[in-house]
């Protein structure tokens, strides 16, 4: 971003081109002032060739054009993670979110200059708790779409984490992909079917699905007495009770290196430590799964630790807030989708 403009008089800075940066805003003055401009924006595509095809990774949307001698497409779909459940002051700790939906599959036939659209869904966004008592904010779904008939394929997002209720009710998680973790006693969200774009298949999937189909997740788990529990990962279910665990993530090599993706988010602590961010089985060359870390809770409940977002391009679940009663916080965020497409001759 830009820096601001100093008094008296003074224009504020560009942001940065291909950075997506704000300018700055202009110095006090009499006179007109105006601040900098904003930064131009940035897609980025990672492109790779291997002995044995062409691999692209989409960490934001945009297309692909089949290049000639590619007839067969490989593909992984990443859905947007749920954020994780708020806490208002006074009352119980969040549930984790839930992960975006996990789907691949190998076979799908391409041809040379087909256009091919590619949707990666975003991670569901802190939750305000100051605007009122909701639950984490739902994940994006993503997908791909294109070919001749044209064919849509993906993934729906997470549900997010319940909220801690005033007076300490029991709150449910919402339904995604992989389900929101619940709050006292509240049954953790369902892990809903394919649906519709900009998740979903339109027509059937061609090719052969390796993944976890037709379910793209889990359910998130059944809140304990006093906090929130783990979201569901595309794995394993979320971890029932007080600050139960994120639900697995799924780890594939499509890339050429091995990442677990759709883990989901820990539930957040009344008193002790929040639930761990969904794994598989637990590091996996480094990478964890990308869910979030539920926030802690000192054992006087006013020592709160800073819950945890999802791993951006993983489609990890947020942690849910610490349950800390001096404060009124929000759930962390959900972490965004990816793909993952591997074109080959055959």
């Amino acid at each position: 971003g830009g820096d601001g403009g100093i008094n008296p008089s003074t224009y504020g800075k560009n942001g940065d081109s291909a950075t997506g940066g704000g300018g700055g805003g202009g110095g006090y003055t009499s006179a007109a002032v105006v601040g900098g401009n904003g930064g131009s924006g940035i897609v980025i595509v990672q492109y790779s060739t291997t002995e044995t095809g062409q691999v692209f990774s989409f960490a934001n949307s945009g297309q692909i054009t089949i290049p000639a001698g590619m007839t067969k497409m490989e593909y992984l779909i990443v859905g947007g993670g749920a954020s994780g459940g708020g806490h208002v002051s006074g009352d119980k700790a969040g549930g984790g979110g839930g992960a975006g939906g996990y789907r691949s599959g190998t076979g799908w036939p391409v041809s040379a200059e087909e256009v091919y659209t590619i949707n990666v869904g975003g991670g569901g966004s802190t939750t305000a708790m100051e605007t009122g008592s909701i639950n984490g904010i739902a994940g994006s779904g993503s997908s791909i779409q294109g070919g001749s008939p044209v064919v849509h394929v993906g993934s729906n997002g997470g549900g997010g984490g319940a909220y801690g209720a005033p007076g300490g009710g029991s709150i449910a998680g919402s339904a995604g992909a992989s389900g929101g973790g619940g709050v006292r006693s509240g049954s953790g969200g369902a892990a809903i079917a394919l649906s519709p774009s900009p998740g979903g298949h339109s027509p059937a999937p061609p090719g052969t699905e390796t993944g976890p189909y037709p379910v793209q997740g889990t359910a998130g788990g059944a809140g304990g007495a006093d906090a929130g529990a783990g979201g569901g990962g595309a794995g394993s279910s979320g971890g029932p009770g007080n600050g139960g665990a994120g639900g697995k993530g799924v780890a594939s090599t499509l890339t050429g290196s091995t990442v677990v993706y759709a883990g989901g988010g820990g539930g957040g602590m009344y008193s002790g430590t929040g639930g761990t961010g969904g794994a598989y089985p637990a590091l996996v060359s480094s990478s964890p799964g990308g869910g979030g870390k539920g926030g802690d809770s000192g054992a006087a409940f006013n020592a709160p630790t800073a819950e945890q977002g999802g791993v951006s391009g993983t489609g990890g679940g947020g942690g849910g807030a610490s349950g800390a009663a001096s404060t009124t916080r929000g759930g962390a965020r959900g972490g965004s989708g990816f793909i993952v497409i591997k074109l080959t001759a055959e």
